[in-house]
């Protein structure tokens, strides 16, 4: 009883990290023509400002957030494993936030399209074997496929397009349809 109460602090905690991500992300795009900041993320050092190599989409929001430690989720064990250097939350590769970051008009249901989530990388991938709108087929993508890291209570915190953030328990719905992912 007592670990599941921990748990849904550190859940708590998490959702308040993506929250101010999400912010940040909304500053983000006030400033740079309402594009959103892209992953180009070489995660052996991504915290480089010098400009050698990619930046990681992470670096491109800390002016927002001057704190580095909001890309640490509290639950996350292996955040200091090779390959992710303390950032717990992945990105929308494939549709919003990818080497060509899309412009915010772009995305069609800001409030329904996700753009970070806990993660096991540093992105995190639509099932994009299926087509791209709400109408797609099932996919045949399996759970983990998309990089989601479901570490708190059976479920992952969230963060979309228009900025807020919410905690949604594993289903199928997030990962069997581009409905959540796609420009719509």
């Amino acid at each position: 009883m007592f670990a599941r109460a921990r748990e849904k602090a550190r859940q708590a905690s998490c959702l308040s990290n993506l929250k101010q991500i999400g912010t940040a992300a909304m500053m983000y795009l006030q400033d740079y023509d309402e594009r959103f900041p892209g992953h180009g993320c070489a995660w052996n050092e991504p915290w480089d400002f010098t400009g050698r190599g990619e930046t990681c989409y992470a670096a491109k929001l800390y002016p927002y957030t001057k704190n580095i430690q909001i890309f640490q989720c509290p639950s996350d064990s292996d955040y200091a494993e090779p390959g992710r250097r303390d950032n717990a939350y992945g990105n929308n590769l494939a549709y919003v936030a990818g080497r060509s970051p899309r412009l915010i008009a772009d995305v069609k249901s800001p409030a329904e399209t996700i753009l970070y989530a806990d993660a096991t990388r540093g992105y995190i991938r639509a099932p994009r074997c299926c087509g791209v709108s709400d109408t797609s087929p099932l996919c045949s993508h399996s759970p983990g496929d998309d990089n989601i890291d479901y570490r708190h209570n059976e479920g992952a915190n969230f963060a979309f397009c228009d900025g807020h953030a919410k905690w949604w328990k594993e289903s199928a719905s997030i990962w069997k349809t581009n409905y959540y992912w796609d420009l719509k």
